[in-house]
């Protein structure tokens, strides 16, 4: 397009507090709020001639909504503490993980400004685009300068995995995070950990799955979890013949020292 060679600004809306995302859109004048120790411009100012990318637009507050579309109206821009009005020429392209049709029907997006778009676009999630993540994960390497390489059946596994929790940002966080672990050969998809919130995730569900236990009747859940903690190491010691520090490693996932402080606590009760 005629704005291929112009500025492309993109801001990411939810990561900007909303008192300052008016701010940070349209600038502002020195003085005009606590903390606007200077002048500034804004970033449609900075777009001007070129085009603007708000991401996550459906999270903005409808007083942003409303001065979004009085620029698409008219292409005019006022900056907080300014009367006067100034005159841009931006294209606006905005993304969303919410269903926004569905927001404006109930009232929780303005649908004035939704129809001001020229297209909606719906890109399906990246567990139907398999094709697409080879592509990606050589453009992640690329972009982010890593020294990883994966196997092909580590490239097979990305292909299969759903990536519910991020998307395409789940995919270039566990990425980066490979890079980490890469050791110069090339890496399967068990050499890789998971991304904190996929262990969230994960954990949680591991939490869903426990047997619903009835509540302690003539005891407290202090001394409940004291009883589980202790039948696990109990089962761990058994099965390392009584030796913590292997106890610890192999089976509890801990510090061989934490174990000897809560195995000396035990004792002394």
């Amino acid at each position: 397009g005629l704005r291929r060679d112009r500025p492309m600004v993109a801001v990411n809306c939810p990561a900007i507090p909303s008192e300052l995302l008016e701010s940070e859109l349209f600038g502002h004048e020195k003085g005009s709020f606590t903390g606007a120790v200077d002048r500034k411009d804004g970033k449609f100012l900075a777009a001007n001639a070129g085009t603007i990318f708000l991401d996550e637009i459906g999270d903005i507050k409808e007083q942003i909504q409303i001065r979004l579309l009085k620029v698409m109206q008219n292409g005019k821009i006022t900056p907080v503490g300014v009367d006067q009005e100034k005159t841009v020429n931006v294209r606006i392209v905005a993304a969303t993980n919410k269903d926004i049709a569905s927001l404006a029907e109930k009232k929780e997006f303005r649908y004035d400004f939704l129809s001001r778009f020229g297209a909606l676009i719906e890109i399906d999630p990246l567990s139907k685009r398999p094709d697409d993540i080879p592509t990606l994960v050589d453009h992640f390497v690329e972009l982010h300068k890593l020294r990883v390489v994966f196997s092909p059946a580590c490239l097979d596994a990305f292909c299969k995995e759903d990536w519910s929790i991020g998307n395409v940002r789940e995919l270039e966080e566990t990425i980066k995070l490979s890079d980490t672990v890469y050791d110069g050969v090339p890496l399967e998809r068990s050499d890789i950990p998971d991304i904190p919130a996929k262990l969230l995730l994960r954990k949680k569900k591991d939490l869903e799955a426990l047997p619903d236990l009835p509540l302690p009747d003539d005891t407290t859940i202090d001394e409940v979890l004291l009883s589980i903690r202790d039948h696990y190491y109990d089962k761990a010691l058994n099965r390392n013949n009584n030796n913590a520090e292997k106890a610890a490693k192999n089976d509890l996932r801990m510090k061989p020292h934490t174990l000897r402080k809560h195995l000396r606590e035990r004792k002394e009760l």
